[in-house]
This record gives structure tokens, sequence and C-alpha cells, in this order.
């Protein structure tokens, strides 16, 4: 009687055992990391009124980041992308080989949980890069006005960096320690942004804060 009561319990052990594996493991959500203060000058340029000319007098390097290292790199690193001025090069297409493709979309960062269906990521061309700087492209990161460069609210970058796996970025301003009331010329192109790395390559970005 004794070893049959004992055979039980043990039976009993197993079977909870058994049930508890097959409960999926809780996914951490995953974090939204802030970068602030990134340099990024444009090239110095000489602007004439009469003939609306702008004419280069230093021309300034990139300057790289790469989202899975999440820290600034250098160009013969791994980039994904390269920042100056107003300008952002992804690594892929004209701009560099690693294959990095974007796109940028009307959307809100927190509330976008997985890359959107149905959009198309581009790599950089001659013409337009695929993190759009052209006047034609819909979904523009920024507005110009006063000479004071603000990035349009509600607006997400979605990047698919060297290694296959998908990011998104929200640019938050454009001034050193994001002033409410930047001046034109003053402490530009000293980026804060955000962004979101899926390390796992699937399109799901889970809950950011």
């Amino acid at each position: 009687m004794k070893k049959t009561y004992l055979f039980t319990l043990l039976l009993t052990a197993l079977a909870i055992v058994a049930c508890g594996g097959d409960s999926p493991t809780p996914t951490p959500a995953l974090k939204a990391k802030t970068v602030k203060n990134f340099e990024a000058p444009g090239d110095e340029v000489k602007y004439d009124p009469t003939t609306r000319k702008r004419t280069v007098i230093k021309e300034r390097d990139f300057q790289y980041f790469n989202f899975s290292k999440g820290k600034k790199v250098t160009k013969n690193d791994a980039w994904d992308i390269g920042i100056k001025g107003t300008t952002i090069i992804t690594n892929g297409g004209t701009s560099g080989k690693g294959g990095v493709k974007a796109t940028t979309v009307a959307a809100i960062f927190d509330k976008m949980n997985s890359v959107p269906e149905g959009i198309t990521l581009g790599e950089d061309t001659k013409t337009a890069y695929a993190i759009n700087k052209n006047r034609n492209f819909k979904n523009r990161w920024y507005s110009y006005a006063r000479g004071i460069i603000s990035p349009v609210p509600g607006r997400v970058i979605i990047l698919k960096d060297t290694e296959g796996h998908y990011v998104k970025i929200e640019i938050q301003c454009y001034y050193k320690d994001c002033p409410t009331s930047p001046k034109p010329g003053v402490n530009n192109a000293i980026y804060t942004f955000r962004y979101v790395h899926q390390p796992n390559g699937t399109k799901k970005f889970g809950a950011s804060n």
C-alpha cells in the first residue's frame, strides 16, 4: 500500500513538471534606446543670395551608427546609417555594400509593435536616399521653416540592418540638448533619436518605452 502511494505521488509530480514545460516562456518586451547629442555636422557652405548658389567651403565626414551594437562606429565597420547635417545615408545601394534598406512612414513610434504590412524598403540611389531627403517623397522626417530644422511628429524610420534585423527609429531633435526654442545655426546637427532593434530577425518589436 505504501509503495502504491509513493508511486502515485511520483506520477503526480512528473505530470506537474510536464505541464509546466508546455507553458510558453514569456518574451521580454523590447525597450527603446535613446542616443543623445549625436554630433553630425554638415558641410560648411557659403551662400550667395544673389545667385542663390551654395558653394562648399569645407566638406565634412559622415558619422556612422550601428544598431545591433548600439553605438557610433567608423565607415570601416559594419555601419547601418551615416549622418551629415540633414542627410542620412544607409549602408546599401549607392551609399554602401551592407545591403541595408529603409523607408520613412507615418506612424506613432510607441504604438508600432511590428513592421507595417505593405511597406517597401529601398536602398539609396543616385537620385534619392532611402531615408528620404528628396522634397517629393512622402513622409519626409523633417520640416524647415525660418532657418529651423524640426522633426515632423508621427514619422518613423523603418530599417533592415546589415544583419537582416529590423529597427524602428524616431528622430526627436536636431539641436543639442533638445531646446524648446532652437536658434538657426546654433548647436545644430546634434541629433537625439531613439530606436528599437529586433535582434532575432522577426518583424515584431513588441512594447517599447
